[in-house]
């Protein structure tokens, strides 16, 4: 059985192309029609929002250790 957990999704639909069944749906959010269902969106909205920082922090380490590797490997070439 495959699950999506509401609670953590944020609508990156990041999941949808590697899923190996190909069993996920988005989708939309009904209207919010009170207070407590802008809350949530606004929460799910900063939980996207963090989400993202932390997707575009490792994308700027893996850049960084692959320009280091490939420093590191230059150098070893220029010893030998």
């Amino acid at each position: 059985m495959h699950t999506v957990i509401a609670s953590e999704c944020t609508g990156c639909e990041l999941c949808v192309a590697p899923c190996p069944v190909d069993c996920i749906v988005m989708k939309p959010l009904p209207t919010p029609i009170d207070k407590e269902q802008s809350l949530i969106q606004g929460q799910k909205y900063a939980q996207a929002q963090l989400a993202k920082r932390r997707y575009d922090v490792r994308c700027l380490r893996k850049e960084r250790e692959n320009t280091e590797k490939a420093e590191r490997a230059k150098q070893k070439r220029a010893e030998l």
